[in-house]
């Protein structure tokens, strides 16, 4: 769970890999009962070690996002994760992550 208005109306997402790799985050949020989906403004990164990432909506999303969350209606945030290490072998590693979000 995550409270977006802690992280400048956005959400945080830490990442790790022990070799230098590229990464891309990616995804969109469902808003309400009515499933309305929003995409999240995609990131890439290389980079080695552990990461704070901060991943970003776009300005129409924000705002609806804080009406929904003011409501009390249910949001959540639903990422896709892909890690590639520049080293070889390259074996490419994924991961979904659903995030409920609060007011």
């Amino acid at each position: 769970r995550q409270t977006p208005r802690f992280h400048q109306n956005g959400l945080v997402v830490v990442v790790s890999c022990l070799t230098r790799c590229h990464l891309k985050i990616s995804g969109h949020l469902t808003i309400g009962p009515s499933g309305r989906k929003v995409d999240v403004i995609p990131r890439t990164l290389t980079f080695a070690g552990t990461r704070r990432l901060h991943v970003a909506l776009p300005r129409s999303a924000r705002t609806r996002l804080k009406g929904t969350l003011a409501a009390n209606r249910t949001v959540h945030a639903h990422l896709q994760i892909a890690a590639t290490p520049l080293a070889q072998p390259q074996q490419p590693v994924s991961a979904s992550l659903l995030i409920k979000l609060r007011r």
